[in-house]
This record gives structure tokens, C-alpha cells and sequence, in this order.
């Protein structure tokens, strides 16, 4: 598995655990909120984004995520092993 896969499924995982917002250890805020951004856009996760309005980066200046959506509960229990 990618690092990047890896921190969507961390990601992916926090939210299903109830813990949306929490750090991720071994990743900067930076690779979180770019990657809790992407999450929102596939649409795995109802949540807001902040654009960094100073910069324009592609980095968005806050992420919030609220819960999985249907989709995302089905890709939950699709990688929800680190097997797979």
C-alpha cells in the first residue's frame, strides 16, 4: 500500500472511530489536510474546507470532517484490513 492510500485509510478509519479531527502521528498537518480534503471530494466524508486564501496552496488552511457517508462506510469495511 501507498503512503498515500495509507493516510486516507488512517484517515478514513479516525472518522469511522469517532475521532474526525484527531492528529495522525507520522504525517505533517499538511499531508493531513491535503489528504482529509481529498476525502471530502471523493466524497467518503461530509466535512469543510478553508481554502488558504493568503497563498492560494494547494494546501487548504483548515479541513473539518463530520461523518462517513454511505460510500464511505463502504470503503471503511473495504480497507479496513492492511491486507487488503
Amino acid at each position: 500500500m501507498t503512503r498515500d492510500m495509507e493516510l486516507i485509510r488512517k484517515v478514513l478509519l479516525a472518522v469511522e472511530n469517532g475521532q474526525p479531527n484527531s492528529p495522525i502521528e507520522g504525517y505533517s498537518d499538511e499531508q493531513v489536510k491535503y489528504h482529509r480534503e481529498l476525502v471530502i471530494k471523493a466524497g467518503f466524508v461530509e466535512g469543510s474546507i478553508l481554502p488558504d486564501s493568503e497563498t492560494f496552496s494547494e494546501i487548504p488552511d483548515s479541513v473539518f470532517l463530520h461523518k462517513l457517508t454511505w460510500t464511505g462506510h463502504d470503503f471503511v469495511d473495504a480497507i479496513a484490513s492492511e491486507s487488503n
